[in-house]
């Protein structure tokens, strides 16, 4: 049985809990504070048994979720998950769909050490680091809002599309997650075929405001298994008329940052 089976299996478990003991409160929300409680769980676990050197099995029985602790979360009122749940939930989905397509992988030329590599350091990073790289990974989107659809975010299509970045490009500095090219910065990202380049370059520049302000700044492109190679993504939004003139004109633009193809970036064409 497949991890996502079991988490749909969980799914169904506290659906059917929940209406049989008359608890209110969104299914989804409260999967997500369960998924965030196991992740805050496993990394305590981790970090205890290095910093002792206690055997992870041994800890984890002397120090397991308690029963009580589950039941308050199902008992929660909630029709939401909170940020950290939220953030929490798709870091999780991050490292379960990009995991198991590593054990999918039947192409021996495909180098899966690169995508095992990227989330050894991704899962080291600290609270706000990760929380910045995974702005970075889904630029495109509101990470943070709740009118943001979490399965946009947590789903196995976008994982495979930075699967795809990771494994058909070189490895990307391990330190802070992106390519240093030619005194440029090129950070990772979930984008895909799924749709239009330019239509990415319209999403991103409305959600702008919602990303780390170095990803604009610092950055020349997002790299992504995106169809097109695209100069400058604001310039493409407001061509397309996602961004008006207006607020075109009252953008401060340090430099072009663009959309880049896998292609595009391994054959030099930057």
């Amino acid at each position: 049985m497949t991890t996502g089976k079991v988490l749909n299996l969980l799914k169904d478990l506290v659906d059917n809990i929940s209406e049989q003991k008359e608890w209110p409160g969104n299914t989804e929300a409260k999967v997500d504070s369960l998924i965030s409680l196991m992740d805050k769980k496993v990394s305590f676990l981790d970090d205890e048994s290095k910093k002792q050197g206690t055997d992870r099995l041994k800890l984890s029985i002397e120090k397991s979720i308690a029963f009580a602790e589950i039941i308050e979360i199902l008992q929660k009122d909630e029709t939401g998950a909170s940020i950290d749940d939220r953030r929490r939930t798709i870091s999780f989905y991050l490292n379960l769909n990009l995991r198991e397509r590593i054990l999918e992988e039947t192409d021996k030329t495909v180098d899966c050490s690169k995508v095992e590599h990227f989330l050894d350091a991704y899962n080291k990073l600290a609270k706000l680091e990760k929380e910045n790289l995974i702005k970075r990974l889904y630029p495109h989107y509101d990470v943070d809002g709740r009118r943001t659809n979490i399965s946009y975010l947590t789903n196995d299509e976008v994982a495979n599309y930075l699967y795809n970045v990771l494994t058909q490009t070189e490895v990307m500095n391990l330190d802070r997650l992106h390519w240093e090219e030619n005194e440029q910065l090129h950070s990772p990202s979930v984008l895909g075929k799924s749709k239009p380049s330019k239509y990415y370059c319209g999403m991103i520049a409305k959600n702008r405001g919602n990303l780390p302000p170095e990803l604009l700044r610092d950055y020349r492109w997002i790299v992504g298994d995106v169809t097109d190679t695209i100069q400058d993504l604001l310039e493409e939004a407001h061509l397309i008329n996602a961004i008006g003139a207006e607020d075109y004109k009252n953008i401060v633009k340090s430099r072009k940052v663009g959309l880049l193809t896998i292609k595009d970036k391994n054959d030099g064409n930057i």
